[in-house]
């Protein structure tokens, strides 16, 4: 099969606000202190996970979302919010 019609793996897809949600956990993350290796280790994630939800390359389940928000202290509305709010154009 040649790499033209060769399928993308479903974790590298991104959906709108992925990215800006990325954006937003890394820099809480970074006012935390934290290497994504201690933020992995905290919260049961692994670093490479840690690494592609900040990368924006990774869908991941509502509960590993929970988890990795409720160590950082954030809502998930509030950062839907934030991510809505930032994605806005003047």
């Amino acid at each position: 099969m040649n790499e033209m019609n060769r399928k993308k793996p479903r974790h590298t897809k991104k959906t709108e606000h992925l990215p800006l949600i990325s954006r937003i956990i890394k820099g809480r993350r970074i006012e935390a202190e934290l290497t994504q290796k201690e933020l992995a280790e905290f919260t049961g994630l692994s670093h490479v996970t840690i690494a592609r939800i900040e990368g924006g390359h990774l869908r991941v389940s509502l509960g590993k979302m929970q988890q990795l928000l409720n160590f950082l202290d954030m809502e998930l509305s509030a950062i839907m919010k934030d991510s809505r709010e930032i994605g806005q154009k003047p």
